[in-house]
């Protein structure tokens, strides 16, 4: 994924690069206990932002591949009434340590590439949003008190590394 931004208006062909590899996703269900199961896997995933003229584009975001560790990215498991344990789902989420590199020109050519424009009325977005976000409120209250009714037993397991955040003193990464 490539987000660009109008050349008559940039510098830049381009201002950020999104690169995902090895994205896989599958679902399976059988009829023993009506279980179903879903797995997202995910290699490796990186980030170029905006190039100095002649350098090649600095990394933003990238996989902090630790010593020893070849595992994926993330790995994300859903199980409805799995066989080889006594609970009615069972979540796993794994996931590796990003490397955020705080890069200001990417980062302000991004927030000028979404910004709103003046003459666009904030007031309906800020309507529009307290309704949704009210329909989500009640939604998720029935949803709770549904679940605390049907008292499922859920067993959740997850391994995350924290993230790798660096800010250069200049706002660019020279190495």
């Amino acid at each position: 994924m490539i987000i660009k931004e109008d050349s008559q208006t940039s510098n830049y062909t381009h201002i950020i690069d999104l690169v995902v590899r090895g994205l896989l996703a599958s679902i399976s269900t059988r009829p023993v206990k009506s279980g179903m199961r879903v797995s997202v896997d995910l290699e490796d995933m990186f980030t170029k932002g905006i190039s100095k003229k002649g350098r090649d584009s600095p990394y933003i975001l990238k996989m902090n591949k630790q010593a020893g560790i070849n595992d994926k990215l993330l790995t994300v498991r859903f199980q409805n009434h799995p066989l080889d344990k006594n609970v009615d789902q069972e979540i796993v989420v794994k996931a590796q340590p990003l490397e955020i590199i705080y890069h200001a020109k990417t980062v302000h050519e991004l927030v000028k590439c979404f910004a709103l424009p003046r003459e666009m009325q904030l007031s309906r977005l800020q309507a529009a949003a307290v309704t949704t976000l009210e329909e989500w409120r009640l939604q998720s209250a029935s949803g709770l008190q549904y679940m605390l009714d049907r008292r499922g037993e859920v067993e959740i397991d997850v391994e995350m590394t924290a993230p790798f955040l660096i800010i250069p003193q200049d706002g660019t990464l020279d190495k």
